[in-house]
C-alpha cells in the first residue's frame, strides 16, 4: 500500500515518449508510472535478502524498471491484455475502443517475455495458463482459483461474542466500496436493531480510508 501511495510518481515526459514506452515491450514504465527512486533503490539492495519474492499483478512490477526478479513468483491475477481486449468491445465510441485494441496489443507483446523476467507464473484459471502458454511462455505456470471447492459436509459454526460481520476486499475496486456503502445504507440499520451489539470488521487495502468505522459499532 505505500508503494501505491506516498512512493509512486508520474513519469514527467511528453506524449511522443510515453507512445514509445508503450510500444517498446522492453521498455520501462509503459503506464508512466515508476516508484521513487529511495523506495526502488531499497528493495533492489535487499533482493537477495529473501528467499521468494511474491508479486501481485504484473501492473505493479511495471513501477519498477523492467528487468529480471530472481527467486520470483509474478501472480497475474487478471492478464492486461486480456482486460483490454473486453475493453475494446465495450468502449463507447470509436476512439475509446481503438485505444484499447492498441492497449490490449502492447500488453501482449509484454506478457510474452514474462518467462524472462520471472521465475514462476500463476493465473487464476486453466483458460488463462493456456492462454500464457500459447505465447510461448517458459516458466512453470500454476493455477489458483479465486473460489474453492464446496465442503463435503455442513461447516461447524463458532459463535462469537460479541456477533461480528466481516467483509475483506480490496477498496481500489469500485464495486467494494459500493457495496458497503449499500448495505450501510439498507442492511447494517435492520441488522442493529435485531441484533443491538454485532459489530462489522473491514478488512483490506483502503479499508482506513473513507469506509474506516467511526466507532464501536
Amino acid at each position: 500500500t505505500e508503494y501505491a501511495g506516498q512512493q509512486v510518481a508520474r513519469t514527467s515526459e511528453g506524449w511522443v515518449r510515453k507512445f514509445a514506452r508503450k510500444v517498446d515491450a522492453r521498455s520501462n514504465y509503459p503506464d508512466g508510472w515508476r516508484v521513487k527512486d529511495g523506495a526502488a533503490s531499497h528493495l533492489i539492495d535487499h533482493m537477495n535478502d529473501f528467499d521468494l519474492i511474491w508479486i501481485f499483478q504484473l501492473y505493479s512490477a511495471e513501477f519498477f524498471e523492467n528487468t529480471a526478479w530472481p527467486s520470483s513468483v509474478l501472480d497475474i491475477d487478471d492478464i492486461p491484455s486480456i482486460c483490454e481486449s473486453s475493453g475494446s468491445i465495450t468502449e463507447r465510441g470509436l476512439v475509446n475502443r481503438a485505444s484499447a485494441t492498441f492497449r490490449s496489443w502492447a500488453w501482449k507483446r509484454r506478457e510474452k517475455l514474462l518467462s524472462d523476467r520471472f521465475t514462476l507464473l500463476t493465473v487464476c484459471s486453466p483458460e488463462d495458463r493456456e492462454y500464457l502458454r500459447k505465447q510461448g511462455q517458459r516458466a512453470p505456470i500454476y493455477v489458483i482459483p479465486n473460489g474453492f471447492k464446496a465442503p463435503s459436509g455442513e461447516p461447524v459454526r463458532r459463535i462469537a461474542t460479541p456477533p461480528r460481520v466481516g467483509f475483506i476486499g480490496h477498496f481500489s475496486h469500485f464495486p467494494n466500496p459500493d457495496g458497503l456503502r449499500w448495505f450501510f445504507e439498507n442492511c447494517w440499520p435492520l441488522i442493529k436493531r435485531k441484533v443491538p451489539d454485532a459489530r462489522l470488521r473491514i478488512v483490506g487495502p483502503g479499508s482506513d480510508g473513507p469506509l474506516a468505522p467511526t466507532g464501536p459499532d
